[in-house]
């Protein structure tokens, strides 16, 4: 008990930075605190035959975290319902099974690794734009921050457009042309750059070479005829708020940390949050019927189930039965069982940290050198297959129709 209650004080605090990190902190930095914060947490229930055998574990695929090149998620995971003959139209009891949560699980992991990748990790990040800055020296890559925020060059047009004419009129500077697109350039910086002549006249460049290491910087020249000039080259740069391949593959919560399969404790993987099933059913990126069973919504004006049958609504009262006892069996039994499966399989593998070197940045290279990170575990696609599956509507004949009180065993010290 003062375990999860240790641990559920480390998400606590986890979450409060979180809510007093400002947008434009780097969220790789924020996860490792989360990481280290659990390990405290979770320390304590490491068992040496759980460590054995996951040293025994060979490394996953680069591409544990990625759906098949053809389809994309959704499809990916519909198609091995189909295969599994658990894929409905109609959320239906029988169709949502364990092999379906199995699914929904590493469903999760994906989803979370396309978003990574996309910087789109909170839901901020769909409605605010990435920070812009104009440096006045290096490259937008140079100009990285110790603490891990980066920048990336800004590639789009009408980008590059917009913030130039915001920075000549607030420097009441002369245009001289319209935006130079300049193919492979080796002269400017990659994507949008301005270039400033004696602070009067000004050219806007467009280098659709994103790899050019010209940088930014201020040129002096004096000549007998023409005295001082200047060249004052500025790059647009945006926050890049994605995580790199192998960060986005690891930092993901959704596979397990070698500590929490040590013991039970796998039942408080984030793998098994119901919630998040249902949220990828709201969001349509899935068919699965257990997680849309799960999105179905009570009506405030039932007060019980009692009072709803007494309504005559017999459907209703099924439907709310179905999810809570679904809960219930998620939490409790499915969700850590397959992972209890998982561990006893072949099918598992580890994944580091840092699963292509040559893809990372010195930096970071350098600060996993000193602060290494323990490997986490994910299972294969393919071992949902085999799992020992078991329906939802064989389990909901021996429930009551009344939703299950789970603060029945709840004491106040």
């Amino acid at each position: 008990m003062g375990q999860r209650v240790l641990i559920v004080v480390a998400l606590a605090f986890l979450v409060g930075m979180a809510v007093r990190t400002s947008l434009n902190d780097d969220v790789e930095e924020l996860m490792e605190k989360g990481e280290k914060l659990m390990d405290v947490a979770e320390h304590s229930v490491m068992g040496e035959a759980a460590t054995e055998k996951a040293e025994e574990m060979k490394q996953c695929a680069k591409d544990i975290s990625q759906p098949s090149p053809v389809n994309d998620i959704k499809s990916h995971f519909d198609s091995k319902r189909e295969a599994m003959k658990i894929l409905s139209v109609d959320a239906t009891a029988e169709t949502c099974t364990k092999r379906d949560v199995c699914l929904l699980m590493r469903q999760l992991d994906m989803d979370f690794y396309k978003r990574a990748r996309a910087g789109k990790l909170t839901d901020a990040d769909y409605t605010m734009t990435p920070e812009i800055v104009w440096f006045s020296a290096n490259t937008c890559k140079d100009n990285n921050r110790g603490e891990g925020k980066r920048w990336v060059p800004v590639m789009d047009m009408k980008a590059c457009e917009t913030q130039a004419q915001a920075l000549l009129k607030k420097e009441s500077i002369t245009s001289t042309k319209n935006i130079q697109q300049e193919p492979f350039d080796e002269e400017h910086p990659a994507g949008c750059s301005i270039v400033i002549k004696n602070k009067k006249k000004a050219i806007v460049f467009l280098n659709t070479d994103s790899n050019s290491t010209a940088p930014a910087g201020i040129r002096l020249n004096w000549s007998p005829e023409g005295g001082n000039r200047d060249k004052d080259t500025r790059v647009l740069c945006e926050h890049d708020r994605a995580l790199s391949d192998s960060a986005a593959t690891f930092y993901s919560p959704y596979k397990l940390k070698k500590s929490m399969a040590a013991s039970d404790m796998a039942k408080m993987s984030t793998t098994c949050s119901f919630g998040k099933y249902a949220d990828l059913a709201n969001a349509g990126k899935t068919q699965s019927s257990c997680a849309n069973i799960l999105t179905f919504r009570t009506d405030p004006k039932y007060h019980s189930a009692e009072d709803a049958l007494k309504a005559g609504e017999k459907e209703y009262v099924k439907k709310v039965k179905a999810k809570y006892v679904l809960m219930s069996i998620i939490a409790n039994d499915w969700c850590p069982s397959v992972w209890k499966e998982a561990l006893l399989s072949p099918q598992v593998c580890l994944v580091p940290r840092v699963m292509d070197e040559a893809a990372e940045e010195d930096k970071t290279l350098m600060k996993l050198f000193e602060h290494p990170r323990a490997d986490k575990i994910a299972f294969v696609d393919d071992f949902c297959e085999g799992v020992k599956d078991e329906t939802l509507a064989s389990m909901l004949d021996k429930e009551p129709d009344a939703p299950p009180d789970f603060f029945a065993d709840a004491k106040v010290a």
